[in-house]
């Protein structure tokens, strides 16, 4: 932020609310379609292609089948906006189906633009960035997940510190899908993760952990160890036992997860370290 910002007596940018975020959602898929993002699906309108109506007809036909719903496009708000989880779906499937233009035609004829050579990636990191910006300047916890088997579908966020910890997590898993830690943390972000979702994703982070325990005593206090797998035990996160606790708020979960995560990439890192020697 550059001096005349820094001095300006404006505050922050509004936050956007459940109708502003809809519509500058439905303003940025607009962008993206007039630059061709969408063009893979189906050709934008041209002199010698489909017309608009058989354009708009293509797109809700292949976004219906996609998104296991109606679907019409180009997508409109109503005065009340859309409901909530109709919306998310949008936010996602249109993640799936966004395609970078590598090259571009000028159509004198027409007086329009044709696209080809598509790249999904680069496309989908781009819109990714711009949901997220949208996202960010709400009160919603969510953001679409950047790596790992999730990419793309809307994850629960955290601070940078956090997020940058499950990156580094994500990116050690050879196959996210198989691996224990990284299909751990997928269930514990997931949207829809109630409380037991959570604690199966911590009983998951504690049983990788009781494999490193070794590990763990070596680089670890010893009461620091003990700790780690006495909390999990009291808190009936490992076991059902009578004289368990599970009365306890939900803001326990969180912490008791990043501790696990955490002192798993530290025992990680250790392992690798100790390698390279």
């Amino acid at each position: 932020m550059y001096w005349r910002e820094r001095m300006t007596l404006a505050g922050p940018e509004p936050a956007l609310t459940g109708l502003s975020l809809q519509t500058e959602w439905v303003r940025c898929v607009k962008e993206f379609d007039e630059a061709g993002y969408f063009d893979r699906i189906c050709p934008s309108v041209c002199a010698d292609g489909p017309s608009r109506q058989e354009r708009d007809e293509e797109m809700s036909r292949y976004l219906t089948r996609n998104a296991h719903m109606p679907v019409t496009w180009p997508f409109a708000i109503p005065t009340e906006g859309l409901p909530v989880d109709d919306f998310y779906t949008y936010v996602e499937v249109l993640h799936d189906c966004i395609c970078r233009p590598r090259q571009r035609m000028f159509h004198s004829y027409g007086d329009d633009w044709h696209y080809d050579d598509f790249a999904p990636e680069p496309g989908q990191a781009l819109y990714r960035w711009k949901v997220n910006e949208l996202f960010a300047r709400t009160t919603l916890d969510l953001r679409l997940a950047e790596d790992g088997d999730d990419i793309g579908l809307l994850v629960h966020a955290t601070d940078k510190a956090r997020s940058d910890l499950t990156h580094r997590i994500l990116a050690a898993a050879s196959d996210p899908s198989r691996d224990p830690v990284a299909r751990a943390v997928m269930q514990f972000r997931a949207r829809g993760a109630n409380r037991q979702d959570k604690k199966d994703a911590c009983r998951a982070l504690a049983h990788e952990l009781e494999s490193m325990r070794g590990q763990v005593k070596m680089h670890l206090l010893s009461r620091d160890e003990g700790m780690l797998f006495e909390t999990a035990n009291k808190f009936a996160i490992r076991h059902n036992r009578a004289d368990q606790h599970d009365d306890y708020a939900d803001e326990y979960l969180d912490w008791l997860y990043w501790t696990y995560l955490s002192t798993i990439e530290l025992m990680q890192t250790l392992a690798r370290r100790n390698t390279l020697e």
